[in-house]
């Protein structure tokens, strides 16, 4: 092996060494500030949050080093691409021990330990999150795909059981309370918190591996108005013409029509649009997890609108105004291609 691979291997063995270590290091801290927490150890909750301190140097040290090794080896390839994932890779690390400085800082707070069912709740979620990280770092760390991909699945179960805890702990409880469960809900989001910057590692180490990027989101759109005679099933047959690899879009009516609009039909000619599963349809009651939609999208005034789930964002739309039926389309072609420009960049312009 010629001297300047050897130089070159040796520099990325010791960066992988340390992002090793941060690994580990803020793995524990979770762990550690969550056992803490349920005993009510506050010597060990505040020793959690000052032993942040040199887990955040050593962030900084690995930072310098992949900058340092890029300028001296300008590399290509593999090479490079681990050094951009481990750049991307200790900003989740960092984060994740954040999160157990939070953990520490709210549970040295608390009124009193956490009851029994809350405790269990902490430690099933806990263990699911943390093992994810394990498993997310360790295939990062061997480039093992298949690792990566099957840890990157296990996100979803993560979300299902903080959903169901979620639900329990706003289901109600005395006002005396009430700051407690602010407290608790908040570690728990902490947690979940590692599993997303989990899968955000699967992800880095799938780039890794196969140098290719992480897959752009395709976004799940609902498009409702009042009958879903016309503008609703307008705005969706527009997103699908003009971003057919963006998402996935639907419409419904709070009170749907019995028939289609004839304006629709004529519009759909004009512009070219498959209108041919069109059907005014009702708005189906809203699932909480996983949510149906990323987006619902309401134009112009409608008489209800049943609660949102956490994970959808509404934007609401007046009804387009324009001189003739096309200007109004054009008007609304315009704010769907805004729509989509946001939630996926300009790509689908």
């Amino acid at each position: 092996m010629k001297r300047y691979e050897s130089r070159m291997n040796a520099d990325l063995q010791l960066i992988q060494q340390r992002v090793e270590w941060v690994s580990e290091a803020v793995l524990d801290a979770v762990r550690i500030s969550v056992n803490a927490l349920r005993v009510g150890d506050l010597d060990v909750l505040h020793d959690v949050v000052l032993g942040d301190l040199p887990i955040n140097r050593e962030v900084r040290s690995i930072d310098a080093r992949c900058h340092t090794f890029v300028a001296r080896h300008l590399p290509a390839a593999g090479p490079l691409r681990f050094i951009s994932s481990v750049l991307r890779l200790n900003i989740a690390l960092e984060r994740i021990g954040d999160y157990a400085v939070t953990i520490s800082r709210i549970g040295a707070r608390l009124t009193t330990p956490p009851d029994a069912a809350f405790s269990e709740d902490l430690v099933e979620l806990t263990d699911l999150a943390t093992g994810m990280l394990k498993q997310a770092s360790a295939a990062f760390l061997s480039r093992d795909e298949e690792a990566a991909q099957e840890t990157r699945r296990v996100s979803g179960q993560v979300d299902l059981v903080y959903d169901r805890i979620f639900r329990r702990l706003t289901a109600g409880s005395p006002d005396g309370q009430f700051r407690d469960r602010v407290a608790e809900l908040t570690i728990l989001h902490q947690i979940e918190r590692v599993s997303d910057q989990a899968k955000n590692i699967c992800d880095e180490a799938l780039f890794v591996i196969t140098g290719r990027p992480k897959t752009p989101k395709v976004y799940r759109v609902l498009f409702l108005d009042e009958d879903n005679a016309l503008y609703s099933q307008l705005a969706a047959a527009l997103a699908a013409k003009a971003n057919p690899d963006a998402g996935r879009y639907f419409s419904a009516g709070v009170q749907p029509a019995a028939a289609l609009s004839s304006e629709l039909r004529v519009l759909g000619e004009s512009l070219a649009l498959d209108l041919t599963m069109a059907r005014p349809r009702p708005l189906e009651p809203l699932r909480a997890y996983p949510a149906e939609y990323h987006v619902i999208v309401t134009i112009g005034a409608i008489s209800s609108l049943p609660r949102l789930p956490f994970q959808t964002s509404l934007q609401r739309w007046a009804l387009p105004e324009g001189d003739s039926p096309e200007a109004s389309a054009r008007m609304l072609a315009g704010q769907v291609r805004e729509l989509m420009e946001l939630l996926r960049g300009s790509e689908t312009a």
